[in-house]
């Protein structure tokens, strides 16, 4: 049993894994055995002073999560709309401007650039 193996045993380190001729060897004394040493110390009044201290330091991965981006940037979102509806006006009337500019002529504009293209091209001024 466990009880005459720690006659041999140096107590804190045979509740630690080693390693051995470069390989990892498990502990000498398992953790159902520890639990059962550290109740009979603890019966017999004296104090277990064989387990690590507890940190109160938190592991990185145990932080709270971000939001998601769509709540994080929503003053930056807002923000950047309401300038872009102040030039809103000006925006549509450069599109459509540039939209009629674009287009080809049709119909009675067509017919009258066809007919009238040299004297339009000259800007009204007739060679005699």
């Amino acid at each position: 049993m466990v009880w005459t193996k720690l006659a041999y045993l140096h107590f804190p380190e045979c509740f630690k894994p080693q390693l051995v001729n470069g390989k990892w060897r498990g502990a000498e004394v398992g953790s159902r055995y520890r639990h059962m040493l550290r109740k009979e110390f603890l019966k017999a009044g004296v104090p277990w002073e064989f387990e690590a201290p507890k940190t109160t330091q938190k592991h990185p991965y145990d932080r709270t999560p971000k939001h998601p981006h769509l709540l994080r940037e929503k003053a930056a979102r807002v923000k950047k709309i309401t300038k872009a509806l102040e030039n809103q006006d000006a925006l549509i009337a450069k599109y459509r401007q540039d939209f009629l500019n674009s287009r080809r002529l049709s119909g009675a504009d067509y017919m009258l650039r066809n007919a009238l293209g040299a004297y339009i091209k000259s800007s009204g001024k007739h060679k005699d």
